[in-house]
């Protein structure tokens, strides 16, 4: 189509166990010749395919620590037990999983910075810094919500003859608002990440 930036667009399928999982991919012709080729994932599946490549980067860096350096008696031959093994490659590996991680990662701050959650109307990004903040004031106004008007002060060893209250300075009707107001955004702002995380796609440069 004309002023489309993609040349090629197709499928691959992937099956795992009973279920088949479709990627698109969309492949760029460069100026300079060559192809870039664009993987269409859901957060969600960003999720997995980073811990993916973090699994196979340890597998890699045990590698070298198990191979890099092998005993043999002076008595052995050197060569027959030497374990099949090249640095080399190895690194050579690991520097390319990076490079993927690097992207996905990119990748994805990027959509988190532009994909919009509906209705609070904020991003994925703003989201995801507000929790842990919505979270904290939740657990302050919970403590808040559940103390009492009135509390007798408990005197174990006996020493204080007049009977203590403890008063709450504060409406505690007020407080239980407050508690049902941060939970209800949380749930309602989890509810969102939960959704967009397995409908919103994003492009990767694979």
């Amino acid at each position: 189509m004309p002023g489309m930036p993609y040349k090629i667009k197709f499928i691959v399928v992937q099956k795992c166990g009973s279920v088949n999982h479709f990627h698109y991919y969309l492949c760029r012709q460069l100026k300079g010749g060559g192809m870039e080729i664009f993987m269409k994932i859901t957060l969600n599946e960003a999720k997995k395919m980073l811990l993916k490549l973090q699994s196979d980067k340890e597998f890699l860096l045990h590698r070298i620590d198990d191979l890099a350096t092998y005993v043999a008696a002076v008595s052995e031959n050197e060569e027959e037990l030497r374990p099949e093994f090249s640095l080399e490659e190895t690194v050579a590996e690991i520097e390319e999983i990076d490079k993927k991680i690097i992207k996905i990662h990119c990748a994805r701050n990027r959509a988190n910075n532009r994909m919009v959650l509906k209705p609070s109307g904020i991003t994925i990004m703003e989201a995801l810094i507000k929790l842990p903040i919505l979270n904290m004031e939740l657990k302050k106004w919970e403590l808040l919500a559940m103390k009492q008007m009135k509390t007798r002060v408990k005197d174990s060893y006996g020493r204080n003859k007049d009977i203590e209250y403890v008063y709450a300075n504060y409406p505690l009707e007020y407080a239980k608002k407050k508690y049902e107001q941060y939970r209800d955004e949380i749930a309602e702002i989890q509810a969102e990440l939960d959704r967009v995380d397995i409908t919103e796609t994003f492009e990767v440069n694979v």
